[in-house]
């Protein structure tokens, strides 16, 4: 069974203009493209900019599955026991839990 939007999501264009931009917890900009509320919860989207050596300490999401795609530079990050990397273009998707 796949879950469908809420019948009050609208569709939506966010312009580069129009983001909200706050200093994020790992030191560099978070820009809120799609915010839960905006996608009846289906879905929240932000741009962080991570500054080489920095990101958040290990964590795990009870709830919320999580997605990166490296826009620039390389990316290390730590799955269960194993550490990977991943380059410009690289897509990683990790399931609650």
């Amino acid at each position: 069974m796949t879950e469908s939007p809420s019948p009050h999501t609208l569709p939506f264009v966010l312009t580069p203009d129009q983001r909200v931009t706050l200093q994020g917890p790992v030191g560099g900009p978070v820009a809120f493209l799609a915010r839960s509320a905006s996608t009846g919860g289906m879905v929240s989207i932000i741009e962080n900019e991570v500054s080489p050596g920095a990101g958040p300490p290990l964590h795990a999401h009870d709830v919320e599955h999580e997605t990166w795609y490296v826009v620039s530079g390389d990316f290390r990050f730590r799955l269960g026991d194993d550490l990977h990397s991943a380059s410009t273009g690289s897509f990683i998707y990790v399931p609650a839990g």
